[in-house]
């Protein structure tokens, strides 16, 4: 009989054991893909991060873009032809000057340069762009 117990209580241990082992397989399983979601999302945390660092510098170019158009104002030199007038602020060293509005709408700087006549402006990055002044133009005075 006590044969008989033995062997039932080794046969009741070697049950539990199993069970345990199971158990320990189940957790170590669960743990294993806790670990991959972790991971996964640990690298799409980095991706986010990047990309708002990216966001973050493009917004500071773009904001130094718009600080800087602030300082230009659309001006008709003749009837249909514009540039951007440079508006200095007060204590300014910038002198007066104007932009090419075709350039500067694209993102370029193209200060127009007058010809020695004084007829006509030109544009530094296209010649292309080239306004000639009428004997009436609405700002006589465009180089002050």
């Amino acid at each position: 009989m006590k044969t008989a117990l033995e062997l039932a209580k080794a046969g009741l241990e070697a049950r539990d054991d199993a069970k345990i082992k199971a158990g320990i397989s189940e957790m170590a399983a669960k743990l294993a893909d806790a670990n991959m979601g972790a991971f996964a999302m640990s690298e799409h945390l980095r991706a986010i991060e990047a990309q708002l660092r990216d966001t973050t510098a493009q917004l500071r170019d773009l904001e130094k873009v718009v600080k800087k158009r602030e300082r230009y104002v659309l001006r008709e030199v003749r009837k249909g032809a514009y540039v951007y007038a440079f508006e200095p602020i007060n204590g300014d060293a910038t002198p007066v000057h104007y932009q090419c509005q075709i350039c500067f709408d694209s993102g370029k700087n193209s200060v127009l340069v007058e010809s020695l006549s004084g007829n006509t402006l030109h544009c530094r990055i296209d010649r292309i762009h080239t306004i000639v002044l009428r004997p009436d133009p609405i700002d006589v005075d465009l180089f002050r």
